[in-house]
Protein backbone atom coordinates (compact mmCIF):
# COMPACT_ATOMS: atom_id res chain seq x y z
CA UNK A 1 0.00 0.00 0.00
CA UNK A 2 1.53 3.40 -0.87
CA UNK A 3 2.11 6.02 1.82
CA UNK A 4 -0.64 8.26 -0.10
CA UNK A 5 -3.29 5.47 0.11
CA UNK A 6 -2.27 4.88 3.91
CA UNK A 7 -2.73 8.51 4.56
CA UNK A 8 -5.95 8.20 3.49
CA UNK A 9 -7.07 5.35 4.74
CA UNK A 10 -6.32 7.12 8.81
CA UNK A 11 -8.19 10.09 7.06
CA UNK A 12 -11.13 8.13 6.84
CA UNK A 13 -10.68 6.19 10.43
CA UNK A 14 -9.44 3.06 8.84
CA UNK A 15 -6.53 0.80 10.44
CA UNK A 16 -5.18 -2.26 8.25
CA UNK A 17 -5.99 -5.66 9.02
CA UNK A 18 -5.66 -8.77 6.82
CA UNK A 19 -7.12 -9.82 3.22
CA UNK A 20 -7.95 -12.84 1.47
CA UNK A 21 -11.24 -15.00 0.82
CA UNK A 22 -14.19 -16.55 2.56
CA UNK A 23 -17.95 -18.83 1.77
CA UNK A 24 -20.90 -17.52 1.37
CA UNK A 25 -24.35 -19.94 1.96
CA UNK A 26 -24.86 -20.63 -1.45
CA UNK A 27 -21.52 -18.87 -3.25
CA UNK A 28 -18.14 -18.21 -2.70
CA UNK A 29 -16.99 -14.78 -2.04
CA UNK A 30 -12.87 -14.49 -2.95
CA UNK A 31 -10.18 -11.34 -3.42
CA UNK A 32 -7.41 -10.74 -6.55
CA UNK A 33 -5.11 -8.02 -6.03
CA UNK A 34 -4.86 -4.87 -3.77
CA UNK A 35 -7.49 -5.52 -1.06
CA UNK A 36 -7.08 -5.66 2.39
CA UNK A 37 -9.68 -5.63 5.22
CA UNK A 38 -9.59 -2.72 7.62
CA UNK A 39 -11.50 -1.42 10.83
CA UNK A 40 -14.06 1.00 10.20
CA UNK A 41 -15.12 3.95 12.02
CA UNK A 42 -17.71 2.11 14.04
CA UNK A 43 -17.06 -0.57 16.90
CA UNK A 44 -16.14 -4.04 15.31
CA UNK A 45 -16.55 -2.94 11.90
CA UNK A 46 -14.64 -4.27 9.30
CA UNK A 47 -14.95 -2.82 5.48
CA UNK A 48 -12.69 -3.94 2.55
CA UNK A 49 -10.18 -1.44 1.23
CA UNK A 50 -9.54 -1.86 -2.81
CA UNK A 51 -6.61 -0.06 -4.43
CA UNK A 52 -5.68 0.73 -8.10
CA UNK A 53 -2.11 2.05 -7.98
CA UNK A 54 -0.46 2.28 -11.51
CA UNK A 55 2.96 2.58 -9.77
CA UNK A 56 2.11 -1.13 -8.12
CA UNK A 57 3.04 -4.39 -10.31
CA UNK A 58 -0.37 -5.26 -9.46
CA UNK A 59 -2.66 -2.33 -10.53
CA UNK A 60 -6.06 -3.56 -9.12
CA UNK A 61 -7.99 -4.92 -6.90
CA UNK A 62 -10.75 -7.30 -6.71
CA UNK A 63 -13.66 -8.74 -4.83
CA UNK A 64 -14.95 -12.33 -6.63
CA UNK A 65 -18.22 -13.85 -6.51
CA UNK A 66 -18.26 -17.36 -7.77
CA UNK A 67 -21.92 -19.11 -7.48
CA UNK A 68 -22.38 -22.73 -6.29
CA UNK A 69 -22.94 -25.06 -8.81
CA UNK A 70 -23.32 -28.48 -10.04
CA UNK A 71 -23.95 -30.79 -13.53
CA UNK A 72 -27.63 -29.96 -13.16
CA UNK A 73 -28.09 -26.72 -11.49
CA UNK A 74 -26.22 -23.29 -12.42
CA UNK A 75 -27.23 -19.87 -12.34
CA UNK A 76 -28.49 -18.29 -15.76
CA UNK A 77 -28.42 -14.49 -15.88
CA UNK A 78 -32.08 -13.80 -15.97
CA UNK A 79 -31.64 -15.82 -12.22
CA UNK A 80 -29.59 -13.49 -11.02
CA UNK A 81 -31.40 -11.42 -8.11
CA UNK A 82 -29.27 -9.13 -6.78
CA UNK A 83 -26.38 -6.64 -7.35
CA UNK A 84 -25.40 -3.80 -4.72
CA UNK A 85 -22.67 -2.65 -2.65
CA UNK A 86 -22.10 0.07 -0.36
CA UNK A 87 -19.00 2.33 -1.03
CA UNK A 88 -16.79 5.18 -0.60
CA UNK A 89 -14.26 6.44 -2.92
CA UNK A 90 -11.32 7.67 -0.75
CA UNK A 91 -8.51 8.47 -3.39
CA UNK A 92 -9.14 9.15 -7.33
CA UNK A 93 -12.69 9.34 -7.80
CA UNK A 94 -14.49 7.64 -10.11
CA UNK A 95 -13.24 7.27 -13.60
CA UNK A 96 -11.64 4.74 -16.03
CA UNK A 97 -14.90 2.45 -16.35
CA UNK A 98 -14.02 1.93 -12.36
CA UNK A 99 -15.51 0.98 -9.85
CA UNK A 100 -18.34 -1.65 -11.51
CA UNK A 101 -19.23 -4.95 -11.28
CA UNK A 102 -17.90 -7.78 -14.39
CA UNK A 103 -20.61 -10.76 -14.72
CA UNK A 104 -18.53 -13.37 -16.58
CA UNK A 105 -20.83 -15.34 -18.90
CA UNK A 106 -20.53 -18.51 -20.78
CA UNK A 107 -22.83 -17.82 -23.87
CA UNK A 108 -22.50 -21.57 -25.55
CA UNK A 109 -22.45 -23.87 -22.65
CA UNK A 110 -18.91 -25.09 -22.42
CA UNK A 111 -18.14 -23.98 -19.44
CA UNK A 112 -15.72 -21.33 -20.01
CA UNK A 113 -16.36 -17.25 -20.35
CA UNK A 114 -17.69 -15.82 -23.23
CA UNK A 115 -17.30 -12.25 -22.07
CA UNK A 116 -18.30 -9.80 -19.30
CA UNK A 117 -21.24 -7.85 -18.45
CA UNK A 118 -20.17 -4.55 -17.08
CA UNK A 119 -22.33 -2.87 -14.75
CA UNK A 120 -20.73 0.79 -14.15
CA UNK A 121 -20.80 2.98 -10.97
CA UNK A 122 -21.21 6.43 -10.60
CA UNK A 123 -23.35 9.12 -12.38
CA UNK A 124 -24.61 7.66 -15.93
CA UNK A 125 -23.86 8.70 -18.91
CA UNK A 126 -20.21 8.98 -18.70
CA UNK A 127 -19.49 7.32 -14.94
CA UNK A 128 -16.87 9.48 -14.08
CA UNK A 129 -18.71 11.06 -11.90
CA UNK A 130 -20.08 10.69 -8.15
CA UNK A 131 -20.38 11.31 -4.69
CA UNK A 132 -17.51 10.81 -2.76
CA UNK A 133 -19.44 10.07 0.77
CA UNK A 134 -20.72 6.32 1.26
CA UNK A 135 -23.18 5.17 -1.15
CA UNK A 136 -25.11 2.71 -0.91
CA UNK A 137 -26.27 1.57 -5.39
CA UNK A 138 -29.01 -0.36 -4.10
CA UNK A 139 -30.17 -3.31 -6.50
CA UNK A 140 -28.39 -2.38 -9.76
CA UNK A 141 -30.29 -5.07 -11.68
CA UNK A 142 -33.62 -3.03 -11.05
CA UNK A 143 -32.03 0.09 -12.46
CA UNK A 144 -33.31 1.17 -16.02
CA UNK A 145 -30.71 3.17 -15.83
CA UNK A 146 -28.24 2.69 -19.51
CA UNK A 147 -24.53 1.76 -17.23
CA UNK A 148 -25.00 -2.06 -18.40
CA UNK A 149 -21.86 -3.20 -20.94
CA UNK A 150 -22.94 -6.07 -22.81
CA UNK A 151 -20.54 -5.31 -25.80
CA UNK A 152 -18.04 -8.26 -25.28
CA UNK A 153 -21.35 -10.41 -25.95
CA UNK A 154 -22.86 -8.80 -29.07
CA UNK A 155 -24.14 -6.09 -27.55
CA UNK A 156 -23.83 -2.21 -27.42
CA UNK A 157 -22.05 0.01 -24.36
CA UNK A 158 -25.31 1.77 -23.30
CA UNK A 159 -27.92 -0.47 -22.61
CA UNK A 160 -30.61 -1.18 -19.93
CA UNK A 161 -30.63 -4.62 -17.94
CA UNK A 162 -33.80 -5.60 -19.47
CA UNK A 163 -31.88 -5.32 -22.87
CA UNK A 164 -28.99 -7.26 -21.89
CA UNK A 165 -31.82 -10.05 -20.70
CA UNK A 166 -33.40 -10.30 -24.00
CA UNK A 167 -30.05 -11.01 -25.53
CA UNK A 168 -28.29 -13.30 -23.12
CA UNK A 169 -30.21 -14.03 -20.05
CA UNK A 170 -30.26 -17.94 -20.62
CA UNK A 171 -26.42 -18.01 -20.25
CA UNK A 172 -24.22 -19.03 -17.34
CA UNK A 173 -22.70 -16.84 -14.79
CA UNK A 174 -19.32 -18.05 -13.95
CA UNK A 175 -18.29 -15.32 -11.46
CA UNK A 176 -19.11 -11.64 -10.53
CA UNK A 177 -16.32 -9.26 -9.77
CA UNK A 178 -16.46 -5.60 -7.92
CA UNK A 179 -13.66 -4.32 -9.70
CA UNK A 180 -11.06 -1.56 -9.06
CA UNK A 181 -8.79 -0.67 -11.46
CA UNK A 182 -8.74 3.02 -12.58
CA UNK A 183 -5.77 4.40 -11.19
CA UNK A 184 -4.75 4.87 -14.84
CA UNK A 185 -7.60 7.40 -15.34
CA UNK A 186 -7.58 9.73 -12.03
CA UNK A 187 -5.41 12.45 -11.11
CA UNK A 188 -2.37 10.91 -9.08
CA UNK A 189 -3.03 7.75 -10.57
CA UNK A 190 -4.24 6.08 -7.20
CA UNK A 191 -7.80 4.75 -6.87
CA UNK A 192 -8.83 3.70 -3.36
CA UNK A 193 -12.51 2.45 -2.39
CA UNK A 194 -14.08 1.31 0.53
CA UNK A 195 -17.06 -1.13 0.61
CA UNK A 196 -18.67 -1.65 3.45
CA UNK A 197 -21.60 -3.68 2.23
CA UNK A 198 -21.57 -6.47 -1.27
CA UNK A 199 -24.64 -8.70 -2.25
CA UNK A 200 -24.91 -10.57 -5.19
CA UNK A 201 -27.40 -12.86 -5.60
CA UNK A 202 -28.95 -14.25 -2.61
CA UNK A 203 -24.84 -13.80 -0.80
CA UNK A 204 -23.95 -11.28 1.02
CA UNK A 205 -20.65 -10.41 1.62
CA UNK A 206 -19.29 -11.14 5.07
CA UNK A 207 -16.58 -9.05 5.81
CA UNK A 208 -15.45 -10.62 9.23
CA UNK A 209 -14.97 -13.80 7.35
CA UNK A 210 -12.39 -12.68 4.75
CA UNK A 211 -8.72 -14.73 6.76
CA UNK A 212 -6.12 -16.07 4.93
Amino acid sequence: MTRLMLSKVFAFGLFVAIGASASAASGTFSTDGDVQVVSGEKKHQKVVLLESDITEPVPYGVIEYTPRSTKKNVLNLDELKNLSVTYQVIAGGIGGGSPRFSIALDTDGDGESDGNVFVYIGDPPNFTSGTTGLVSTGNLLASDDLRFDASQVGGTFYMTYDDVLDLVGDAEVLSVDFAVDGGWAVSGGVQGVVVTELKVHNDKLNIKKLED
